[in-house]
């Protein structure tokens, strides 16, 4: 910040005083900054020595702020992601032409011109910038060695408000204001969350479509816009939403659920989308096996809700409901391809040279977006295990004696121990041995598919993201096939597959802004004979994320009261294998957790930084809590 050579600061700062002296309204209005300029440097100088000589030399903030807490050693991760910028700004100060084509493609895209002329030297002679510099680490360090005097005076000088005052006399009507929109959600009823977005929404869609039509402000439909085939799907949905609405099962519910995905997959394929539908008819699957997995954890049927609570939701589901259709009929259909469309069509298979305009959108012009997209997913697998990290193990899974969900498996008079009815239905291997046959004659079959399909997605329908998922789909079967409840693959593939993913997604984007100038840039060549680009590198990464999204999602969704349960497979795809469940809410890990349990200080305990006594300087009766805590919870079962 405080402008000093050879830092990055000191480049950039210089680059300012330039580009004021060429700003335009002529060379009054260009000194005139360049002078308010040097003197804010000034300022900005002044108050960078204070953070230095204040926070590590003068030492006065510990007797004039007794009641904050001493200091102790920064953790090694938090400290060396500190460092980087700092360890990074010396080298590229030194050679900062490196930074002059990313810096300028930003500059080109950020603003309204052709070409931009940038110069990034460390040296660029002795000129005005050069001098205003001088002068202002000569002011600086006249600050730094009249600090004693001069500071205490600016602050006695201080006004009785400030800058943050401003800002927060700013923000406290916004906030105000925010406060009282919550209201309307501040419940942990979902009902309270939908029902303002609904009532919006219906309102915007449903009363701007009806105001288009009712006007006739908009074209006339496309001819051929529908089929006869879409009133087959109509009807297949109509009957669903009726059963999924009406049902007290939620399995009913589930596989009302499915067959309008299922309907919906057979308008998008009937619509010309093999690329979406297939995907659609992927994530319908997965997402209904997940969904099973959570149904075991649940009641099995739905409470029953106030009469009149029931016709408020059916009021509200149908007037959005009608205005979806509102929307639906007004907003699409209509219009002709736009000019982006148009150009992707015609000039997409020449550049890219693949011919699966859709699937190249994603990965080549697009991949910006994608890349996102991953990222965030990525992000939800993550933020689930994190989530789960936090929550003992006593509370995910309790015991049947405590958990108000349980449900109590029905009495179904059986024949003795031993018959085949008894095996059917009181033991599960028996039952698995069919699936297990299936899937060691499918699994391959899926593996190879999956490759084709992955291999084929920049000329055909397919690509990074439909193998994954049909690789997922492997994952699903090995999961529905076994007996017993286990984890799919090492206990940290998972966390290793997203990371990884997102890893050589953006690694691929780093190519791409080294070879090729831009982030993401797609780069091509022959091997033998075969035109290959880095956007196939990309949707390996694409794989890998939602491979290993896939397998977290089953192995914590389909833990249950066997040998390992949620928090042990949580905590697993951290850390690897345990032999039971961390005893930790603020993701402590293991070497932590053995640290915080000795009983005596060491070199290795944290207690003075963590601020906790050890157990030696604890009241009896806290020590005593904890014990009974320690032993209430429960016991894994032997493997």
């Amino acid at each position: 910040m405080a402008g000093v050579p050879p830092m990055l600061g000191f480049v950039s700062k210089e680059g300012v005083l330039a580009a004021l002296l060429e700003s335009p309204g002529g060379p009054l209005a260009g000194w005139s900054g360049f002078v308010f300029a040097a003197l804010a440097a000034v300022l900005t100088f002044a108050y960078s020595a204070k953070l230095i000589w204040g926070g590590f030399l003068d030492g006065q903030g510990q007797e004039r702020w007794p009641e904050d807490r001493p200091l102790h050693t920064t953790p090694w991760a938090m400290g060396v992601f500190a460092a980087l910028p700092i360890l990074a700004g010396l080298p590229l100060a030194l050679w900062v032409g490196v930074l002059e084509t990313p810096v300028t493609r930003v500059v080109e895209a950020s603003l309204p011109v052709e070409s931009v002329d940038l110069y990034l030297e460390l040296w660029h002679g002795v000129n005005a910038e050069l001098v205003a510099s001088l002068l202002i680490f000569a002011v600086g360090a006249l600050v730094i060695a009249r600090r004693r005097t001069l500071f205490p005076a600016a602050e006695r000088l201080t006004a009785s408000w400030d800058g943050a005052d401003v800002i927060a006399a700013l923000i406290a009507p916004v906030a105000r204001f925010g406060q009282t929109l919550a209201l309307l959600v501040r419940a942990d009823n979902p009902t309270r969350h939908l029902v303002p977005i609904l009532v919006a929404a219906s309102v915007v869609l449903g009363g701007g479509s009806l105001v288009l039509l009712t006007r006739g402000m908009l074209p006339e439909r496309h001819p051929g816009a529908t089929a006869g085939v879409d009133l087959v799907v109509l009807a297949i949905m109509l009957v669903s939403v009726y059963v999924l609405c009406r049902s007290q099962s939620r399995l009913a519910a589930t596989v009302a659920l499915s067959a309008i995905g299922v309907a919906m997959t057979i308008q998008i394929f009937g619509l010309g989308g093999p690329d979406v539908g297939l995907t659609q008819l992927l994530v319908e699957a997965l997402s209904i096996l997940m969904i099973m997995l959570v149904l075991q954890k649940l009641p099995l049927r739905f409470g029953r809700a106030p009469r009149m609570g029931q016709r408020g939701a059916l009021a509200l589901s149908l007037v959005a409901g009608v205005s979806a259709g509102l929307g639906v009929w007004a907003l699409t259909g209509r219009r002709g391809r736009s000019e982006i469309a148009d150009y992707y069509l015609a000039n997409g298979p020449e550049i890219t040279g693949g011919d699966n305009v859709v699937n190249t959108i994603l990965v080549e012009f697009r991949a910006l977006d994608t890349f996102g997209e991953l990222a965030v997913l990525g992000m939800a697998g993550v933020a689930v295990v994190a989530v789960l990290s936090t929550v003992r193990d006593r509370y995910l899974d309790p015991p049947p004696e405590v958990d108000r969900n349980y449900v109590a498996p029905p009495p179904v008079p059986l024949r003795e121990r031993g018959t085949t009815a008894y095996r059917a239905l009181e033991e599960a291997w028996g039952n698995a041995v069919p699936m297990q046959l299936l899937v060691q004659a499918t699994a391959p079959l899926l593996v190879i598919i999956s490759a084709i399909v992955f291999w084929r997605g920049h000329n055909s329908p397919g690509g990074g993201f439909i193998a994954a998922l049909i690789g997922s789909s492997v994952v699903a079967l090995m999961y529905l096939s076994a007996a017993t409840d286990r984890q799919i693959g090492p206990a940290r593939a998972p966390m290793f597959l997203i990371g990884g993913g997102v890893v050589v997604a953006a690694l691929t984007g780093v190519l791409g802004l080294v070879l090729a100038g831009s982030f993401l840039e797609p780069i091509a060549g022959y091997v033998l004979g075969i035109k290959l680009t880095t956007s196939l590198i990309f949707d390996v990464g694409v794989y890998a994320a939602v491979l290993g999204l896939v397998m977290a999602a089953f192995n914590l969704l389909g833990a249950g009261s066997g040998v390992e349960r949620t928090r042990e497979r949580a905590d697993e795809s951290s850390y690897g294998e345990l032999p039971g469940p961390l005893e930790s809410s603020r993701g402590e890990s293991p070497s932590q957790l053995a640290a915080r349990s000795r009983t005596k200080v060491g070199a290795r305990t944290t207690w003075l930084a963590d601020g906790v006594p050890p157990p030696a300087a604890r009241p009896a009766a806290d020590n005593a809590g904890e014990q009974a805590e320690r032993t209430d919870a429960p016991v894994k079962e032997e493997r």
